[in-house]
């Protein structure tokens, strides 16, 4: 039998499924062919991070559209959203959403974790507000007692009974 050890999954990276995850920041690219894109780094629970990059080709704007919609971008907003002004990204950061990760063999014949979908997140921005500092509960109140008031200077405890 493996040991356990074998199971023990570390590491930065997601597990395959689905995980709400932050728009933390982004960076530009050229592919070797010379095709411009961004790639934008997300961030989950226990700042497990993953990737989703977009060529900025006229052909493959549409995967970025989809991103930015479900990222919460009106079509208001993604006017405004112009791929030739690196500030543009800006928008996206912050947001929440919903990714599917999946493991993906790559031609080397090693598995990667890759963002194959997205969807709207029901939270929106990030950080999602911290819950209200709530004031402390005070004592519940004590039945009377048949002792108090008693100015003799004695308590119930001094009774023999």
């Amino acid at each position: 039998m493996p040991s356990l050890a074998e199971h023990l999954v570390e590491g930065n990276f997601f597990e395959p499924g689905d995980h709400e995850v932050t728009v933390a920041s982004y960076r530009l690219f050229s592919s070797k062919s010379g095709t411009e894109g961004v790639e934008f780094i997300l961030t989950g629970e226990r700042g497990k991070q993953t990737r989703a990059s977009f060529y900025l080709t006229e052909k493959a704007l549409r995967r970025l559209a989809w991103f930015a919609e479900a990222c919460g971008l009106s079509k208001d907003d993604m006017r405004t959203y112009n791929t030739d002004t690196p500030g543009s990204h800006e928008q996206l950061l912050g947001k929440r959403v919903l990714v599917t990760i999946e493991k993906v063999s790559a031609q080397n014949g090693k598995e990667y974790s890759e963002v194959v979908a997205w969807r709207k997140s029901e939270n929106g921005m990030s950080p999602a507000p911290a819950p209200a500092a709530q004031k402390p509960t005070p004592p519940a109140p004590t039945q009377p007692n048949a002792f108090d008031g008693l100015d003799d200077g004695k308590t119930k405890d001094d009774l023999p009974f």
